[in-house]
């Protein structure tokens, strides 16, 4: 199970899979749950957030992008998609629904990036709820939260604080975070290769940051594991691709597929590119 949303005695669930991945199941007798309907389409959602009467909203991830997919659910033994927005961008909601905002008033809901933080309207007064791409509020660099005041949106990044206008997305202020030198994360979009000594093979070690959350991990010959959903002193933890067998996890060193994530150190890094970490040969 990827994600779950209960809303009165119905629950939507989503599961790791390539298709059939939003089920609608009847929870009004507990001890005899009953699915009432599924939907087919390809990727799966980490994250499930109501918009509207009889619509669920997903956000999730498609060959490598960031899906939101409306779903119908007014009969919820026939749930259909009504409309999907991609964004070619990867997002902290793949990690955490923290990340995730929605703003009933004014009927938008924000979906962080590493370039800047996307908008995206849905209208239920329309009936169908469909969605609008607004705006991408940039912070200079990865977008990480957002909250709404009356009329506006506070978008925050790693560095400064953008305020926009909801009525126009017009930007009224930025405010600069006070970050010092030694905590102020790498910028300048993405890096050329940089290695540090002494890995424990004995040679180069990949210096692994946030800016590389977001990209494909590849095996040393060019097949795809996975992709970095976050960088942490260091260790990369990668989302295995759901085509990848647990056979190859296991013999890269990664322990058991079924995890939600794989570790993944510098050491066992040979290249870093502005898309992808490449693995090394030997592991």
């Amino acid at each position: 199970m990827y994600a779950a949303r209960f809303v009165g005695d119905t629950a939507y669930l989503v599961t790791f899979r390539r298709v059939d991945p939003f089920h609608v199941v009847d929870l009004s007798a507990p001890e005899k749950s009953t699915e009432l309907g599924a939907v087919e389409l390809p990727g799966f959602s980490r994250y499930l957030h109501p918009v509207g009467e009889d619509r669920v909203l997903g956000v999730d991830r498609e060959d490598g992008d960031v899906r939101a997919v409306v779903f119908d659910v007014s009969d919820p033994a026939d749930p259909t998609v009504v409309d999907d927005v991609v964004l070619d961008d990867w997002s902290a909601i793949e990690r955490t629904h923290h990340a995730f905002l929605n703003d009933p008033r004014h009927e938008v809901v924000f979906v962080p990036g590493a370039d800047g933080g996307h908008v995206l309207g849905y209208d239920t007064a329309a009936g169908d709820a469909a969605l609008d791409y607004e705006t991408t509020v940039d912070v200079d660099g990865r977008a990480v939260r957002a909250v709404y005041v009356d009329d506006h949106l506070h978008v925050y990044g790693t560095d400064e604080v953008t305020v926009v206008d909801e009525r126009d997305w017009e930007r009224v202020t930025t405010l600069t975070l006070d970050v010092s030198p030694d905590e102020q994360p790498l910028r300048g979009g993405r890096r050329p290769d940089t290695y540090l000594p002494a890995g424990r093979h004995g040679s180069r070690m990949a210096v692994l940051t946030e800016d590389d959350e977001g990209k494909f991990l590849m095996d040393a010959e060019g097949e795809q594991i996975g992709i970095v959903t976050e960088v942490d002193d260091g260790v990369a933890y990668v989302e295995p691709d759901p085509d990848v067998g647990e056979a190859l996890i296991q013999s890269l060193g990664f322990g058991d597929a079924d995890e939600d994530d794989i570790e993944v150190h510098g050491d066992a890094v040979e290249t870093v590119t502005e898309s992808e970490l490449r693995l090394r040969g030997e592991l």
